[in-house]
């Protein structure tokens, strides 16, 4: 059904006599107009690809000065904002955030980087830390081994 929509509209437009204007500006006074639906969504989407892939490298190579072996833990989602924030410096001023009060903060915390633990799991691992002694733990060993 969009595919004759499409066609129909091609048709349409290869028939209209045109003026020199920039693409973007036709197709955008066209949808304005109401002449065209789709043409304008197809030429913004088709005109959006950049010409060059020196800015695409660009924003890559910010990616990866920042994920490095000693910051190979960083969480995806925050390695993605924080190349965002960077390459839109122009675009975001980060000074005009305002400060999340700490529960605003956690109702804010994206789902895939909290982890969840089960109640019993973090009861056996909090009492771990008495298993140990501070002694033995500079050492590396439990209550139950001899220090040489």
């Amino acid at each position: 059904m969009h595919e004759q929509l499409i066609d129909k509209q091609l048709d349409r437009w290869l028939t209209t006599p045109t003026s020199f204007d920039l693409v973007l500006s036709f197709w955008k006074r066209q949808q304005e107009q109401g002449n065209f639906r789709l043409l304008p969504l197809v030429a913004r989407v088709l005109f959006s690809i950049p010409s060059s892939s020196a800015q695409i490298e660009r924003d890559f190579g910010t990616a990866g000065r920042m994920v490095t072996s000693q910051r190979s833990s960083l969480a995806p989602c925050n390695v993605d904002m924080t190349t965002f924030l960077n390459c839109n410096r122009t675009y975001v001023d980060i000074t005009q955030c305002p400060k999340l009060s700490p529960n605003t903060a956690d109702e804010r915390r994206p789902s895939n980087v909290m982890v969840q633990m089960v109640q019993d799991l973090d009861d056996e691992f909090g009492s771990l830390a008495n298993l140990f002694s501070s002694k033995a733990m500079d050492l590396g060993l439990s209550d139950n081994e001899n220090a040489p």
